[in-house]
């Protein structure tokens, strides 16, 4: 062989080796997701320690039938700081526990616990959270989050921080629900000896339902990232289990979509998404709908990376929609939104929402507390109009499904604003100054 050809062969051999380290590492996500055998372990992606995508904007474009807020498309676009997760997690993790206690809605911290499952020999730790008014007679819904590779670990804590934004948010959902939490620390799994550590998860959650009420017909299944992809591998493995699934930033990859097309699933996918590929979700997508599936939805997010969650999980809509599906009796892409904040007049009809308000704000009076908030000018009208046909009559405020007060109308307001004096002074409206003010892009 001559020098020429010498060194024509060593820049073609160092050529590919340059070529196949790039491509280990662009394609080791795809490569989990079609090629590992359906027992090997389940991994999507970090998902607790990537730089987040704070700039960009939500674009809500779900291919099929959306639920929303009067069954139509809610197509609003969160604020660039709208990022609920991300406040959450510049906190220290203790603090996530202790802001679930919103509104005393909620048991008295997410008790932590563990499992043990002699089936596989896995002890599985969890946080837990039953409704404080919890009555052995009634049946509760229940969800099941699956974490994901950022917050592996065995201190079961660091799992809640991914949802924690959906404690504020939904609040009024939550805290009639038995929430669980397991924790891993080195992935998800299920095989068809039933006995990964996916299968003992299962065990566990059906050791809650057995404990504390469950309603068989209405659990929920949620995971992001690595545990979007042990949605999926959950679900494929007992598809007779769940009410509904949301799976966030993680496709289904190899799985049989016919397995899913019975199961309402909302997914949810950042297009910019540089770890788990938009692709992946979008591919499993288009596979449910091919075979014959009509209860899916797919939320596309528009520039998001990989933080889907921030988005999924502060979803109101999604929720009112998740808490509707049943087993039993109801199954669909379609649901009426639940507000968290209305009045409503004395027939009960509701009047105004926090749709129609446009600034909130809150202070003393004489000693009272006086809540204040400038309304849009349709709102207006209506609570005009309303006012003018129930003088003398009871309204009432609700705010995240509790009455707060009821109050007597007594006159027309002559500006466009809602004013009510507020019975106690230990309600906690920031939320509601905070969400309608990023709302409206005060900040």
């Amino acid at each position: 062989m001559t020098d020429k050809k010498r060194k024509a062969l060593i820049i073609i051999l160092v050529g590919v080796a340059v070529l196949a380290l790039i491509g280990s590492s662009v394609g080791v996500v795809y490569l989990i997701q079609n090629n590992l055998p359906k027992s090997d372990f389940v991994m999507g992606g970090d998902s607790g320690n990537l730089s987040q995508n704070n700039s960009s904007q939500k674009e809500n474009s779900s291919t099929t039938q959306t639920p929303s807020k009067n069954n139509s498309t809610n197509n609003k676009t969160p604020s660039k700081n709208e990022s609920a997760n991300s406040a959450v997690a510049e906190k220290p993790i203790t603090e996530i526990v202790k802001s679930y206690e919103f509104m005393g809605t909620f048991s008295s911290a997410l008790e932590s616990r563990s499992y043990y499952d002699a089936k596989s020999g896995y002890t599985v730790p969890y946080r837990l959270s039953v409704p404080t008014s919890f009555d052995a007679s009634k049946k509760y819904p229940v969800i099941l989050f699956l974490h994901g590779a950022g917050e592996l670990g065995n201190d079961n804590l660091s799992q809640l921080r991914n949802f924690s934004c959906s404690f504020k948010v939904v609040p009024d959902f939550l805290s009639q629900a038995i929430l669980i939490f397991p924790q891993t620390n080195f992935g998800w799994d299920a095989n068809q000896q039933r006995t990964g550590y996916l299968d003992a998860v299962k065990r566990l959650t059906d050791s809650m339902i057995s404990q504390y009420s469950g309603d068989k017909d209405r659990i929920y299944l949620t995971g992001l990232s690595m545990g979007s992809f042990a949605t999926w591998r959950m679900l494929e493995a007992y598809p007779d289990t769940f009410a509904a699934a949301v799976p966030v930033c993680g496709g289904a990859g190899y799985y049989a979509p016919n397995v899913f097309v019975k199961t309402p699933i909302w997914i949810y996918h950042g297009t910019a998404d540089p770890t788990v590929p938009f692709s992946s979700s979008e591919e499993t997508y288009d596979a449910i709908k091919n075979a014959g599936g009509t209860l899916v939805n797919f939320t596309k997010l528009d520039g998001v990376a990989h933080n889907a969650w921030d988005y999924a999980y502060t979803d109101r809509t999604m929720f009112s929609w998740l808490f509707k599906q049943n087993k039993k009796s109801y199954q669909s892409m379609n649901c009426e939104y639940q507000y968290y904040f209305k009045v409503t007049a004395p027939n009960n009809k509701v009047v105004i929402t926090e749709e129609d308000i446009l600034t909130a704000s809150a202070g003393y009076e004489n000693g009272k507390s006086i809540l204040e908030c400038t309304l849009h000018s349709d709102g207006a009208k209506r609570l005009k109009q309303a006012y003018k046909n129930n003088i003398g009559k009871v309204f009432s405020l609700y705010y995240y499904g509790q009455k707060l007060c009821d109050f007597k109308v007594l006159g027309v307001p002559e500006n466009d604003a809602f004013t009510v004096e507020l019975p106690q002074d230990n309600v906690d409206l920031s939320l509601l100054y905070d969400i309608i003010n990023k709302q409206n892009g005060v900040y």
